[in-house]
């Protein structure tokens, strides 16, 4: 998302559950509610700002992240809040925002990496499928 000219000056929120919590059900949880607020457009007052999310399961955590176009900061405050509504957290329940442009710096060559791996994945799960032998997907 961050390579998108209309996203490349925006964030993301990022949740991280404790995997003593995924376990008990949490993650799915707040992974639904989260994507029926986005489908449903509920998190900003404009209907777009909020332009994805993104869940990541895995070994020691999970991660729940709100993509946004912007880093403006009434704009962050207000769809932070929405969030932690939506999810029913209380207000000690801690969001971490990034921008784009600082995770972009962090993970310029694992990001190259990642989308070399997704397409060799891809491209393996398109030639066992003619040769019927299954494949369970790319998970980056």
């Amino acid at each position: 998302m961050w390579e998108d000219p209309a996203n490349k000056e925006g964030g993301k929120f990022v949740l991280t559950i404790p995997k003593k919590d995924s376990k008990t059900g949490r993650t799915n949880e707040w992974w639904l509610y989260t994507v029926l607020a986005v489908i449903g457009e509920t998190m900003d007052a404009s209907g777009d700002e909020v332009c994805g999310c993104v869940v990541s399961i895995r070994k020691a955590q999970d991660r729940i992240a709100l993509w946004m176009k912007s880093c403006d900061r009434k704009a962050c405050t207000e769809i932070g809040a929405r969030w932690k509504k939506c999810l029913e957290v209380s207000n000690k329940t801690g969001l971490k925002y990034q921008a784009h442009k600082v995770s972009f710096m962090l993970c310029n060559n694992r990001v190259h990496f990642c989308d070399f791996v997704c397409s060799l994945t891809l491209l393996s799960i398109m030639l066992l499928s003619v040769i019927n032998l299954g494949f369970p997907g790319c998970r980056c």
